[in-house]
């Protein structure tokens, strides 16, 4: 054999180290990858908490307890007071005071 045969042999067998060598370095990545994926794909505990399904029967004493509440009729509604706090123009918070029967007479009073 050459010289030059043996040079470009030995060229040959750098190259195929280089390859073998980049293989397993991609093999060793893309089994890294895979694992790290697997550990991400976990659930956080409230979802999977939340997904549980329903249950289908329904609670009687719930119910009795709906139906125990107080319902307002729209005369009852009509007596009560909305208050507002309003800051104005200055800086300064004022109450707004009206009953929806009168919202027309909304009375503003400063507040500290």
């Amino acid at each position: 054999m050459t010289t030059a045969s043996m040079h470009r042999l030995r060229q040959q067998q750098i190259f195929l180290k280089i390859l073998v060598f980049s293989f397993f370095v991609v093999l060793i990545w893309i089994g890294v990858s895979v694992f790290q994926s697997q550990k991400k794909t976990a659930l956080p505990s409230e979802l999977v908490q939340m997904s549980t399904p329903l249950n289908p029967n329904i609670d009687l004493d719930a119910v009795s307890r709906i139906e125990q509440k107080r319902v307002y009729t729209a005369s009852d509604l009509a007596q009560f007071s909305v208050i507002k706090l309003i800051k104005n123009a200055n800086g300064q918070d004022q109450l707004s005071v009206s009953s929806a029967s009168s919202p027309s007479a909304a009375t503003a009073t400063p507040h500290p």
